[in-house]
């Protein structure tokens, strides 16, 4: 009689994993349509939150309203990409520390961490900080260069030797500028 119990809880068990990843992965394939006007932002990273499953810390100072007009189905990832570019037009940045997220104005994100890794896999809204190598241009020209191009919210400054230029921005303008660098040098 025991074994039968413990078959059954086994069984239960088993059910139960099942239906954990069955709907773990209907998640994934779930998709939503954002379309919102005048919005409140809190609100907005609240429905962000429940759709990616993440978690955020919102400074204090976040505020505004949000218009997003979308006919085009996203999954989470897409949201987040939305997201992204939603605090980027709002002059803030969600920078990712740990498990969690902190939503946070732009011009506290060059003095975070940024994500690691190759500017190709990282989301184009992602603000990160990088080191470009100069080989034939001094770095203190290319930052004469180069500033025009970086928000104000952005850094970027010239280290002499070994000649190189460090600048925190967005990943999408990072790339261009890597490509702007490398077509000078």
């Amino acid at each position: 009689m025991k074994t039968t119990n413990i078959s059954r809880c086994i069984q239960t068990l088993i059910a139960t994993v099942l239906l954990c990843l069955s709907s773990a992965s209907w998640a994934q394939e779930q998709t939503w349509k954002i379309n919102i006007k005048n919005a409140d932002l809190r609100e907005f990273v609240s429905q962000v939150a429940a759709i990616t499953g993440k978690t955020f810390v919102v400074d204090p100072r976040i505020k505004g309203n949000v218009t997003v007009i979308s006919s085009t189905p996203m999954d989470q990832d897409a949201v987040y990409a939305l997201f992204l570019s939603v605090l980027r037009v709002h002059n803030f940045i969600a920078m990712p520390s740990g498990d969690i997220i902190r939503v946070i104005p732009n011009a506290q994100g060059k003095q975070t961490p940024g994500p690691d890794g190759e500017l190709t896999d990282i989301a184009a809204e992602e603000l990160v900080t990088r080191v470009i190598a100069a080989q034939n241009v001094e770095s203190a020209e290319l930052v004469k260069i180069l500033r025009p191009l970086i928000p104000q919210y952005g850094h970027i400054a010239a280290v002499a030797k070994p000649n190189i230029v460090i600048v925190s921005d967005h990943a999408d303008n990072l790339v261009r500028l890597m490509e702007i660098v490398e077509q000078i040098d």
